[in-house]
């Protein structure tokens, strides 16, 4: 039982670490992904007034 905070500790302490780890990456491929202009490419095909449909859905 006097073990048990020290162990929880290191438990929570590893696993902000791994998340904190996981949130640097995904940041990072982020913005890897805007960098190479992925995102903008996309924004001006959707902004494209002959690919929009004319349909009304009322």
């Amino acid at each position: 039982m006097d073990l048990l905070l020290p162990i929880i500790t290191v438990v929570l302490v590893i696993l902000g670490s791994v998340c904190l780890f996981i949130s640097i990456e995904n940041d990072r491929r982020v913005r890897e992904f805007h960098s190479n202009g992925l995102t903008s490419r996309r924004m001006r095909e959707s902004d494209d007034p002959s690919k929009r449909s004319n349909k009304s859905f009322a």
